[in-house]
Order: C-alpha cells, then sequence, then structure tokens
C-alpha cells in the first residue's frame, strides 16, 4: 500500500483513508500503466476510484484501464475523459469496428462495481457497438453520464439502463449544454422498478410541438426519493408526465429540484387524487419528507398556497426561487437553512428575506449563496457582510455595487467565490488582493468563461504571479475555467454528487 500511496502522491492524487478514495489525473500512458498495476496489486482498501486521463490517450489504454479495475476491489468508479465538441472530430466517429470506447462497456461486466460515472465522455454510441443481447444483467446501482447527449447516443445509454435492473440512481445529461432527445432512454427508465433518484440535465434542445407519446416514461414508474429536471421539455398540465411523477412521489420525495426552460404551462403540484388536510401538521400532506426544494419555475396558484401552508414546517436544507416563486421566501423556515439559490428575484423580496435571516434570534446556518440575474445591492452587500458563507455564486449580476461587496465581504471562512470572467475587473480583483490575509487556505476564485476553453487557454487568460501582488491574488487562489467545467452549485448541496 505504501509504494501505491506514493505513486498516488507522485501524480499529485489525493487518498481519504477513512473513505478508501483516490481522485487522481494521469498526464501519460506511461503514468496511467504504473498506476493501474499498483491499484490492481497494491491497494486493497481502495474502493472509491476519480480518475482523470488528461492526454492524448488511445483505445490500449481503455482496454488496459478496464483490465485493472476488475483485478482492484473498486466498487465505486468515476471516469472523466476530458473530451468537449470542438476537440472530438468527426472523423474519429466513422472508424470501422468496434469503436474507440467499446472496452469501457466492459465495465458492466465487473461484478464489484455497483456506482459507475462517466464525465466528459463524448460519442459514445457511435464509438462502441451493440451490447450482445445474451449479456449478463448487471449489479450496478448508481449509473451518471454527465455530459452532452446526441441523439446517436440514445439507444446505447437505453441499452445500458436496460442491462441494469437494480438501478437506484440515474443522472443523465450536461448543466452546461442542451442535449437532444432521447426517446429510447425514456422507455428504458420505465423498467427501473428499484428506480429512487432521477436527474435529467437539458435532455432536449428546444424543440416546438414536441410530440409525447404514450409509451414513454422519462421519470420511470415507480415513487421517487429525488426528482431533479433541469429543462423540463415535457408539457405540463393535467396530463403531464412530470406531474404524474410528482403526484405519485409526493409522499417519498427528499429532492424535488426543477427549472423550466421553455416556459410551459404552470406546473400543478397538488395531487389529484387527494383532498389536502387542513392542518399543516397532518401526516395526509405531500411532501412532508422535502429537504431540497427548488422551483424555478411557473406553479398553479393553488400550488403556492399549498407551499406557503408547508414551507414553515419543513426543514428545508436547500431552497430555490425565481421570479415566479420569489413570494415563498417569507415562508421559508430559516432553522435547517443551508443554501440559497435565488435567479431574477426583485431587490425589494431579497431585502425582506435579508432582514429575516439577519434579525434571526439563532445565528443564520446558511453556508451556500448563489445568485443570477439579481441587483448587487446595498441590502446584498450588508447580508454577505455578516453571513460567514463556504460557497458564493453570482452569475449575472447587475448593478454598480460589485466593489462594495468584496469590500465586506465575510472571507472567514469562504472556500469558493465564482464570478463571470467577464464582470470581474482588475479593481475587482485589487480588493480582494488587499485583503489576502483574511483568505482561508482553501480559497479559490473560479472565473467564468462565456465559453469552452481549450488546453493552456485558462492559463493564457489568467496571467499573474505566482505569490501574487498587492494587486492580484496568488495563482493558487485563482482559476478561469470555461463553461462546459463551469463548477456544478448542485454538487456542493445534494447528498450523493
Amino acid at each position: 500500500m505504501a509504494s501505491f500511496l506514493q505513486c498516488v502522491e507522485t501524480n499529485n492524487g489525493t487518498y481519504d483513508p477513512h473513505l478508501g478514495k483516490v481522485i487522481i489525473s494521469l498526464r501519460s500512458s506511461t503514468a496511467a500503466k504504473d498506476f493501474f498495476s499498483r491499484l490492481s496489486t497494491q491497494a486493497i482498501a481502495a474502493t472509491c476510484l476519480k480518475v482523470t486521463l488528461d492526454w492524448s490517450f488511445a483505445s490500449a489504454d481503455l482496454v488496459m484501464l478496464v483490465d485493472k479495475i476488475a483485478l482492484s476491489n473498486v466498487c465505486d468508479f468515476t471516469l472523466d475523459l476530458q473530451e468537449s465538441h470542438w476537440q472530438t472530430p468527426v472523423g474519429s466517429l466513422m472508424r470501422p469496428g468496434k469503436g474507440r470506447y467499446h472496452s469501457l462497456l466492459g465495465l458492466l461486466s465487473n461484478a464489484k462495481i455497483k456506482r459507475l460515472t462517466f464525465t466528459s465522455v463524448l460519442f459514445i454510441g457511435p464509438r462502441t457497438s451493440t451490447l450482445p443481447k445474451n449479456h449478463n444483467p448487471t449489479p450496478l446501482q448508481s449509473f451518471h453520464y454527465q455530459g452532452h447527449i446526441n441523439g446517436f447516443d440514445d439507444p446505447r445509454l437505453a441499452e445500458i439502463i436496460s442491462l441494469c435492473p437494480g438501478l437506484v440512481d440515474v443522472r443523465l445529461g450536461a448543466i452546461s449544454h442542451d442535449s437532444q432527445s432521447v426517446p429510447k432512454v425514456d422507455r428504458a427508465l420505465g423498467s427501473l422498478e428499484k428506480l429512487e433518484s432521477l436527474h435529467r440535465y437539458y435532455l432536449y434542445a428546444a424543440i416546438p410541438g414536441l410530440n409525447i407519446k404514450n409509451t414513454t416514461s422519462p421519470y420511470g414508474t415507480v415513487a421517487l426519493r429525488e426528482i431533479m429536471d433541469l429543462g423540463m421539455p415535457y408539457p405540463t398540465g393535467s396530463t403531464g408526465l412530470l406531474e404524474a411523477a410528482i403526484e405519485r412521489s409526493a409522499t417519498t420525495l427528499e429532492v424535488l429540484i426543477l427549472r423550466s426552460k421553455t416556459a410551459p404551462r404552470a406546473l400543478n403540484l397538488i395531487p389529484l387524487k387527494e383532498t389536502l388536510p387542513l392542518t399543516p401538521h397532518s401526516s395526509g400532506l405531500p411532501f412532508l419528507k422535502l429537504t431540497h426544494l427548488e422551483l424555478l419555475v411557473d406553479i398553479t396558484p393553488e400550488s403556492f398556497d399549498l407551499m406557503a401552508r408547508l414551507l414553515p414546517d419543513l426543514s428545508l436544507v436547500h431552497f430555490g426561487v425565481n421570479y415566479h416563486t420569489y413570494n415563498l421566501l417569507s415562508k421559508v423556515n430559516l432553522d435547517c437553512l443551508r443554501s440559497l439559490k435565488a435567479q431574477d428575484v426583485e431587490e425589494s423580496i431579497l431585502q425582506l428575506f435579508y432582514d429575516r435571516v439577519l434579525s434571526s434570534s439563532t445565528p443564520s446556518q446558511i453556508q451556500t449563496l448563489s445568485f443570477s440575474f439579481v441587483s448587487a445591492s446595498e441590502a446584498v452587500a450588508n447580508t454577505l457582510a455578516v453571513l460567514p458563507l463556504r460557497r458564493l455564486y453570482m452569475y449575472d449580476t447587475t448593478g454598480g455595487n460589485m466593489m462594495n461587496i468584496l469590500r465586506r465581504l465575510n472571507l472567514s471562512q469562504l472556500q469558493v467565490l465564482v464570478i463571470d470572467y467577464s464582470t470581474f475587473s482588475a479593481d475587482s480583483e485589487a480588493v480582494l488582493a488587499t485583503r489576502s490575509a483574511e483568505l482561508c487556505e482553501e480559497f479559490e476564485l473560479q472565473l467564468i468563461y462565456e465559453r469552452t476553453l481549450r488546453k493552456g487557454e485558462s492559463q493564457i487568460l489568467n496571467p499573474r504571479e505566482e505569490d501574487g501582488t498587492i494587486m492580484k491574488l496568488p495563482r493558487r487562489h485563482v482559476r478561469v475555467v470555461g463553461m462546459n467545467t463551469a463548477p456544478d452549485f448542485y454538487r456542493s448541496i445534494l447528498p450523493y454528487q
């Protein structure tokens, strides 16, 4: 094990002995062969592995990876190939044979793996061949495909899902890019009798008049514990498929995160088959198990009234609102709230919420805030000066008060500050640089660029002295990231990510 840990350290990786978790980025075929050889023979205690392949790897490298993983004790495996559309030539999709990535499907034959995540693995459909019909079902319980999904990926992903009848957790798509329609995946989800958690990230481009077939089941057919749907491509209404899923899951849901992109009809959250009791503490009410609720979507007046009744008694850890639902901020219980997301919310409404937070008799538990299309007002500055946040996301912030916010921002526990690259000026950084002594060691300023970055471009866009100056922060505290690798807000607030 000591030799394996030395290999991890040599490659700037980390190992958590309590979790048996290894996180590592490999930069050459030689480094990969050495690491995976040691993993398969020396690392008995390593059960969770997150590996990034950061070089122009070949098919043989993937074959080696799959073979060595099979000889290890890894049961939770995340593979990041760091692919983006601009660097994937169309010609690579037309090669004859089984395809460059076909060996990755061998992970499905590994009986030890219970959780499998593919990140930035593009074009898995044309780069693999059809799975044999006599392939034995796999014991996989969690499958995440975090990346853009094209139409020709649909049949392969549907095959994978159908091959894993024990799936409990499925997450598909990319937060930074719209994907295309996946009708076969939608049908395959209906076969998962043990499904509990389903996250769908913009699985459809904007297709007007999308034809919905009665045979599709994009949200499965069983009661769920988690529903996240960013994009909401299906029509809502009395026969809405999303509403049907919410209705059958009303007493089991712990996480409900919805974001509409195409502004469908207002969503009805009230179970149609039940008469709701009048007492707020009654066990007959829906949604009493909710810990994470985000409604960035228009809802019916009746649904709004229901949520207004429920929120004071729910022990929410996370809450999110937009311009349709912001009035619910006055109802949310602050006792357990750890994170808040506000999108396009009027300043006057936020002011009332800030007043509640600052005047509360108990210290605020909020550790994460995310603002987008919100005014950088004096009220925001007053609140951020007091709250000991760990993560702060500010996207498309309006108003001219950013400098004031940075001068007063409580930095005592702040680990991540996310701001748009285009709106962050040299003067803004100079303000933070003068407060360098207040920064915790883990602090990182993440500047989000408007598009995907090519390899090495992050350093070009982020020129600075290694140790920093009075006008600039040290390099270790600043990172420019493209849209494809922008920090995922939900990773910081949801249980297992």
